[in-house]
């Protein structure tokens, strides 16, 4: 495993709220051989900022639907993986999208479990959707945006409902988050405090299934030191 010393930014979502966030592990290794992809020879274009029609979209969901609301994203798909860079290159689109989502329900302070389903697979998807539903009734707002940068990726397979092994379907991505930008107020305009650490690094595991021929995140977890802290990057 080579661990990458030069990394790539890329805009994403604000999540402050992710230091207090831990994936599940269903499915988290890659199963069978895996390989390791340098994240400094990604030819990964940066994430666009989510457009402002979905600003306005979202300022008008008393009468939209949530499918009009889902029509703003689209979810990552691709035909079935044949090598490792086109794993990492889908994978790490699918968490760019995933992190667009996320700003998108923080910045308007409203949760759709069919939008954020474009990007992520239950059992994660209904864990973060209870997060962030607690954000939501909690009245905090956010500004800002955080970093994400792609420092490693391993890539291995997974099997299918038949049981059989679908190679370069599991993207594993470890990146480092910065949210050295981000503000966040409580309901009544007060800073609120996200941690000591605003740099530090989370696994993703972002997988391909043929039942969709999509690429959506399937567990995180922040990494600890050892003293159980965020792990700095």
């Amino acid at each position: 495993m080579s661990r990458v010393t030069k990394t790539t930014a890329y805009t994403g979502a604000v999540l402050a709220l992710a230091l207090t966030l831990t994936g599940c592990n269903g499915g988290g290794q890659p199963s069978g051989d895996s390989t390791s992809a340098s994240a400094s020879q990604s030819s990964l274009e940066p994430i666009q900022d989510v457009p402002s029609s979905a600003s306005e979209a979202s300022s008008s969901a008393g009468s939209a639907s949530s499918s009009s609301k889902a029509s703003t994203f689209a979810a990552v798909t691709s035909d079935r993986p044949t090598n490792d860079e086109m794993a990492k290159e889908h994978g790490f689109k699918a968490l760019q999208l995933y992190y667009a989502i996320n700003d998108h329900f923080l910045k308007q302070n409203s949760v759709d479990r069919e939008l954020l389903g474009l990007a992520a697979r239950d059992p994660y998807l209904s864990q973060d959707l209870e997060q962030l539903k607690a954000i939501e009734s909690s009245g905090e707002t956010y500004t800002g945006k955080s970093r994400v940068e792609l420092l490693e990726a391993i890539i291995g397979g997974t099997s299918n409902v038949e049981g059989k092994q679908v190679p370069h379907s599991n993207a594993q991505l470890l990146v480092c988050e910065d949210n050295t930008s981000v503000s966040v107020k409580d309901k009544n305009g007060k800073p609120v405090s996200s941690g000591s650490a605003l740099r530090y690094q989370t696994t993703y595991i972002v997988t391909w299934q043929d039942d969709d021929s999509s690429w959506k995140v399937a567990t995180r977890d922040v990494m600890r030191d050892e003293k159980g802290n965020p792990k700095s990057c």
